[in-house]
């Protein structure tokens, strides 16, 4: 019989793989060019589908057995999961139309610091908890 993996090392894995999307979404800001647009809405969706199911691993499986132990640290990790939630929200509304270069409105995504400081936080949260 094959040897399974822990679950932990999925979780591991699967934060590893969001952390790649947030630094594709935070190396895309400095230099915003409308030719990157497509590789930013790939790292969003990308970023929705992976979230979608590891969130549900931990929230519906793991944070239920471990929240009567350690219900202060939960409700962070519920509230880090609400960060990411906002954030891909946030930016698919951004990149629904993105402005053409020269329009009044194309350096948004560029400018936008409250976006920047979201994708900055959810990263930084997300290495500090790789302890899941």
């Amino acid at each position: 019989m094959p040897e399974t993996e822990p679950a932990c090392d999925h979780l591991r894995r699967d934060h590893r793989a969001i952390e790649q999307y947030l630094d594709t979404l935070l190396n895309a800001l400095p230099n915003l060019a409308p030719e990157r647009i497509p590789e930013i809405q790939r790292a969003v969706r990308g970023l929705q589908d992976l979230s979608a199911i590891h969130f549900a691993k931990e929230e519906h499986i793991f944070y239920p057995i471990l929240r009567p132990m350690a219900a202060d640290l939960l409700a962070s990790l519920d509230a880090q999961h609400e960060d990411v939630r906002e954030l891909e929200r946030h930016v698919t509304e951004l990149l629904a139309e993105p402005p053409q270069n020269g329009s009044p409105g194309s350096s948004c995504l560029r400018q936008d610091h409250g976006f920047r400081s979201s994708v900055t936080a959810v990263h930084s949260n997300q290495v500090i908890g790789t302890m899941f």
